[in-house]
């Protein structure tokens, strides 16, 4: 895939594409699907109903790097090259219900991202998607149970 417009990112995207994906994965077994959500789009937190379950979509880095340097020549005579677009994420996962249910959430939403057939999302092409650290926080919270899980995407010219 040769693409000379190299002018954007792949951060923002990625996290709406994560969001569509993940909710449009979902299944039974994960039980009832969550409310999915972009941290920049979310302006309380704690505030809600008395039983809830929440991911919420954090971006945190991206790092654009020359993939290849010489991939061809355009049609001005100056050389292609493509860019890698290395973007993180975290999921912010909360549950209001018990203990078991935030490990129900998180053990889903890790099935869908282990089983990333799929390389395509909204339109946007992606080279890898993989799930990385997953972080208990129950002991920071009373009467909410809550896992982060990190994903580490790779996108050619975004």
């Amino acid at each position: 895939m040769v693409n000379t417009d190299t002018g954007g990112m792949a951060g923002l995207p990625f996290a709406n594409d994560m969001l569509t994906h993940l909710s449009s994965e979902w299944k039974a077994t994960g039980g009832k699907k969550p409310i999915f959500s972009t941290k920049w789009k979310k302006k309380a937190v704690g505030v809600g109903q008395r039983a809830y379950d929440e991911v919420i979509i954090e971006l945190d880095t991206e790092d654009p790097r020359i993939f290849s340097l010489i991939s061809g020549v355009g049609s001005d005579g100056k050389f292609d090259y493509d860019w890698l677009h290395d973007v993180s994420i975290t999921l912010d996962i909360y549950s209001s219900i018990s203990e078991d249910r935030v490990l129900q959430l998180v053990n889903e939403l890790v099935r869908i991202l282990k089983n990333n057939v799929v390389t395509t999302i909204n339109g946007h092409d992606y080279v890898q998607i993989i799930p990385g650290n997953i972080v208990s926080l129950n002991e920071e919270f009373r009467n909410i149970f809550r896992y982060n899980i990190e994903i580490d995407a790779m996108r050619f010219n975004p």
